[in-house]
């Protein structure tokens, strides 16, 4: 299969020699470069070319890094004092919302909102080693972070909005290795949370009754990566592979001999990994025989590559030359791959920060791919030009989107947002020239028709009576003149007389566009817009004129950062 054209990240260097780059939910990637994170924001457009820049645009991403340790007195260690500026280490963006977990140098763990801190992980009665975290992962629905600190403890915290930004609490302690061990990689999947120490030993904690259980004990050989496939618990040290039963416990070993870092890489539906460094690679299957075989997955790929740069630029083969990988993802739902890589002739030399150049590969991990709830919006687009335009095998499976009426309208409108079959229905938006809404517009009425005792605000009326004009169905209410305020005009309405979806006239005879949530007019030009249909909505955070009831306030809640109509991010204007 034909891969995409690599995307190149410029004059940076990189802060963090493993862990640089990571995959968002929405898509975005972020690597870890000095002295600003740079982030690759997804972006749309019909044209790609097979060139993985058409989905991507880069920008270096400053964030707010405070420091907790900043006027401590470290207890035993130094390196709390010793490096006075905060330095990025890992991003971890949220499964479920569009926050991201902080590393620092300084052995903090921030939660930020876009670019803005919005909450500390921190108990601030403990000792600095209780406090200092080496390790941190969200657990699968957004709502716990799990921080590593440097008594060999998991300190596992709940991430909430609150108030435009985030309330973080601590919830529990494990202990999982010797007080003198630091816990320095953390992957939590389904119930389990395997965590491994500076002391090369590896743990498992259930996230059900925090039950803690010894995998791996110290070792003198490093651990480099761990990863969770089906009923095992993959481990990579220097010079092996060890596959363990989490249920049984039992451990088999496979010598690799290669003596250098390596990383897991899961394939996608089937019990079977890859095993990668910068030298070579191999593919393991784990229901069967232990052992490598040949990887027909990547390593044809990267040869390619590797190739193509002699070719160029060492003709004649009068150099070595390496392939350097500093940085692996998984995209949100596991079915493509990132590789931060560099390939250099071998020599001394001096690294000029204008002349460095990495280089992001994507690649498919299987020849098929599904649509699940664990991606969004441009990263479903991303996935089908990764797979060379191969829609999803599941796009013409049907679900029912009849979800209940009773509960709250948030958490319906949240069920909506997590159903299959509404990505499915978003992602062909991204392929037609004109997004359909019309499945949103009859859930939407049926909750409103079901809940009409308790709809008594004028404008939550007029979205529901636009709703039925524009469905040509019978109104639940009595159409009245209703006044809407922006920021230089107020103008009346009377909503059963328009039935056009676009466009609403007003009394004095003037055309309004519509809000594509509600349906009321945009009187104001501070409103969000989905980059893909162009649509726009009322930004709620922004309009202090009009008193909106709970239907409408809700739906510019819950949709005030994702489009509705292709899960796409928002652009505020």
């Amino acid at each position: 299969m034909k891969i995409l054209r690599d995307l190149v990240i410029p004059r940076k260097e990189l802060q963090h020699w493993t862990d640089n780059l990571t995959w968002a939910k929405d898509g975005t990637l972020y690597v870890t470069t000095i002295p600003d994170v740079t982030c690759c924001e997804p972006v749309f457009s019909r044209e790609i070319n097979g060139q993985a820049k058409q989905l991507f645009y880069t920008k270096e991403f400053p964030l707010e890094l405070g420091n907790k340790f900043e006027y401590d007195l470290a207890e035993r260690d130094v390196l709390l004092n010793a490096q006075p500026e905060p330095g990025v280490v890992m991003c971890a963006p949220s499964p479920s919302a569009m926050q991201l977990a902080i590393l620092t140098n300084n052995a903090n763990v921030i939660t930020t909102m876009g670019q803005t801190c919005v909450g500390v992980s921190d108990e601030r009665t403990l000792s600095e080693a209780e406090r200092a975290y080496r390790a941190v992962c969200w657990g699968p629905d957004g709502r716990l972070l799990v921080v590593g600190n440097e008594c060999g403890e998991l300190k596992i915290f709940s991430v909430r909005a609150a108030g435009g930004g985030a309330s973080v609490g601590h919830l529990h302690t494990v202990s999982v290795g010797g007080p003198e061990e630091w816990v320095v990689g953390i992957r939590w999947k389904g119930d389990m949370i395997v965590a491994y120490t500076s002391a090369n030993s590896v743990h498992m904690v259930s996230a059900v009754d925090y039950k803690h259980q010894e995998l791996l004990g110290a070792s003198r050989r490093q651990v480099t990566d761990v990863q969770l496939v089906g009923k095992h618990v993959l481990v990579a040290r220097m010079d092996a592979l060890h596959k363990i039963d989490y249920y049984s416990g039992q451990v088999e070993v496979l010598a690799l001999g290669w003596g250098t870092e390596s990383y897991i890489v899961p394939l996608p539906d089937q019990e079977a990994a890859v095993v990668l460094c910068n030298r070579t690679s191999c593919k393991v299957l784990l229901d069967g025989p232990f052992e490598a075989g040949p990887d027909d997955v990547i390593a044809p790929h990267i040869e390619t590559k590797f190739k193509k740069w002699n070719t160029v630029f060492n003709e004649f083969n009068k150099y070595e030359t390496t392939f350097n990988i500093y940085g692996v993802a998984l995209s949100p739902d596991g079915y493509c791959l990132a590789i931060l890589y560099e390939i250099e002739r071998v020599s001394f030399k001096y690294r000029i920060l204008s002349e460095l150049q990495f280089r992001i590969m994507f690649l498919p991990l299987t020849s098929k791919w599904r649509i699940t709830p664990r991606a969004t919006g441009l990263a479903l687009y991303q996935n089908y030009h990764i797979y060379n335009g191969l829609v999803p095998e599941n796009l013409e499976e049907t679900q029912s989107i009849d979800f209940s009426t009773k509960q709250e309208f948030a958490l319906f409108l949240e069920e909506i947002r997590n159903s299959e079959q509404v990505s499915k229905l978003r992602f062909q938006n991204l392929l037609r020239d004109s997004p359909s809404d019309e499945w949103y517009k009859r859930l939407l009425y049926k909750y409103a028709l079901d809940n009409r005792d308790r709809i008594t605000n004028p404008l939550d009326k007029a979205c529901v009576i636009s709703l039925a004009n524009i469905l040509k169905v019978p109104a639940p209410f009595t159409s009245t003149l209703v006044t809407l305020k922006g920021e230089y005009v107020t103008e009346s309405f009377n909503f059963s007389e328009n039935d056009d979806p676009r466009v609403l006239k007003s009394e004095d005879g003037t055309l309004w566009q519509r809000c594509a949530i509600t349906y009321l007019p945009l009187l104001t030009a501070s409103v969000k817009v989905c980059p893909v249909s162009n649509h726009r909505i009322i930004d709620i955070r922004r309009d202090t004129y009009n008193d909106y009831g709970w239907l409408t306030r809700t739906l510019l809640e819950v949709f005030n950062d994702e489009s509705l109509y292709t899960g796409t991010r928002m652009t505020t204007i």
